[in-house]
């Protein structure tokens, strides 16, 4: 994956809004879900572990899944 450059930046992007159970796991198939949405919704890009602070929660492996 080549990082992108602001420049590059175009169009409407969503967010994903990270599914965590009462376990407090990820919910992945909720979560293919909400990425299936995105993709229908043709927006320009997806991006996760943005404001919300989950990035800091997250495992390794979590991070590498997600």
């Amino acid at each position: 994956m080549k990082p992108l450059v602001a420049h590059e930046i175009r169009g409407n992007w969503a967010t994903l809004l990270l599914p965590i159970q009462a376990d407090d796991a990820i919910d992945c198939a909720l979560l293919g879900d909400e990425i299936e949405h995105c993709i229908a919704a043709r927006v320009a890009g997806i991006y996760s572990n943005g404001t919300a602070c989950e990035l800091h929660t997250q495992t390794e492996a979590e991070y590498d899944r997600v």
